[in-house]
C-alpha cells in the first residue's frame, strides 16, 4: 500500500512541477495590425517569434467595419498596435484604445510615406499606401524597428529575414516593370480608387468610377461611360466588397474587360503581380 502511495505522490509532484514550468514559459510578444497585407509583410520578418492579430479580415469592406469585442480583447493582450495610417476605422478605434488602454503603444507602419491627395474620393490623402512596392519597403522598415524594440533578443533573426524580404520585393518590382513598361502611360478604370500609388509608381493613369457622394445615378453612369470611351483605358478593375452592378453596366457599354482584384488580400505580393499581368494582357 505504501508503495502505491509513494507512486501516487511522485506522479502528483511531477504533474505540479510540469504545470509550474509551463506557467513560467516566456510568452511570445503580440502585435496587432489593421489589414491583411500588413500581416503578410510582418510575418515575413517576424517568422515564428511573435503572434500577430489582424483586425480587418479579408473580404470585409473597411468603410463598414466596426471592431468586435474579440478585436478589442486582442488589442488588450497586444504589446503594440501597428496602424496602416489613414484608414477610416483606425481613427475611431484609436479613441477607444485611449479610453480602455492608454498605455498601448500605437505605431504607424506607414511613417515616412508621403500621402497622395488625388481625386474627389481622397482629398486629404489616399490611404491605400501598401499598393506600391516602394511603399512596402518603407512599411517593412518600420515593422523591423518595432520588432527590434519589443524583442531585441531576436534582433539578428529579424534583420536577416527583413533582408530576405527586401530581396523578394526587388524581384517583384522587376517582374512588374517587365509587364508594365511596354504599356506605360496607359490608363485603367477602377470603381474604388485603391491603386493610386501603384499607378504613380509604374507611370499609369487611374480613372475612378465611384462618385464621391456614394450615390450612383443614371446620369453618373452615363458620364462614366463617356469618360471611359474618351480615355481608352485597357480594362476595368473592381473589388468584390463593392457593388459591381455599375461596373458591369459600364463594361457592357464599352466592351472593356472586367477584372476582379483584392488589394486587401493577405498575399499582397500575388495581388500586385495579378494587377500587372491583367494590365499587360487585358
Amino acid at each position: 500500500m505504501k508503495r502505491y502511495l509513494h507512486i501516487f505522490l511522485a506522479t502528483l509532484l511531477l504533474g505540479i512541477s510540469l504545470l509550474s514550468c509551463t506557467g513560467n514559459e516566456p510568452q511570445r510578444p503580440v502585435l496587432a495590425v489593421s489589414i491583411e497585407p500588413q500581416r503578410f509583410l510582418l510575418e515575413q520578418i517576424s517568422g515564428d517569434k511573435i503572434d500577430i492579430v489582424c483586425l480587418l479580415q479579408e473580404g470585409v469592406n473597411p468603410e463598414n467595419y466596426e471592431p468586435s469585442m474579440s478585436n478589442m480583447m486582442a488589442l488588450e493582450r497586444s504589446n503594440a498596435y501597428l496602424t496602416i495610417g489613414q484608414i477610416g476605422f483606425e481613427a475611431a478605434l484609436l479613441e477607444r484604445i485611449k479610453a480602455s488602454r492608454p498605455e498601448l503603444k500605437v505605431i504607424s507602419s506607414s511613417k515616412g510615406i508621403a500621402l497622395t491627395a488625388e481625386g474627389e474620393q481622397h482629398p486629404h490623402g489616399d490611404p491605400h499606401v501598401w499598393t506600391s512596392v516602394a511603399n512596402a519597403r518603407v512599411i517593412a522598415g518600420n515593422m523591423l524597428q518595432t520588432l527590434l524594440a519589443i524583442d531585441p533578443g531576436n534582433k539578428d533573426y529579424y534583420r536577416l529575414r527583413h533582408k530576405h524580404l527586401l530581396n523578394r520585393l526587388d524581384t517583384l518590382d522587376r517582374d512588374i516593370h517587365k509587364l508594365i513598361d511596354p504599356i506605360k502611360g496607359s490608363s485603367f478604370l477602377i470603381w474604388h480608387p485603391s491603386l493610386t500609388y501603384f499607378a504613380h509608381e509604374y507611370n499609369l493613369t487611374q480613372l475612378p468610377l465611384e462618385p464621391a457622394a456614394k450615390e450612383t445615378t443614371p446620369q453618373i453612369i452615363a458620364q462614366r461611360v463617356e469618360q471611359a470611351r474618351q480615355a481608352k483605358p485597357r480594362l476595368i478593375f473592381y473589388q468584390k466588397e463593392f457593388d459591381a452592378r455599375v461596373v458591369t453596366t459600364i463594361g457592357q457599354e464599352t466592351g472593356l474587360p472586367i477584372v476582379e482584384i483584392n488589394p486587401m488580400a493577405y498575399r499582397w505580393d500575388k495581388q500586385m503581380l495579378h494587377i500587372a499581368q491583367a494590365l499587360a494582357n487585358p
